[in-house]
């Protein structure tokens, strides 16, 4: 039996949903300038 989700198809899901984070910080930083420290 193969596995449901494979290691490639699991790693392009984590870095789309990191890209869509970081996208998401960005954007939300531009709106609200806040410095984390």
């Amino acid at each position: 039996m193969q596995p449901l989700i494979k290691l490639s198809d699991a790693n392009n899901g984590i870095n789309f949903i990191l890209d869509f984070i970081i996208d998401y910080l960005s954007l939300w930083q531009s709106h609200y300038p806040v410095q984390f420290k």
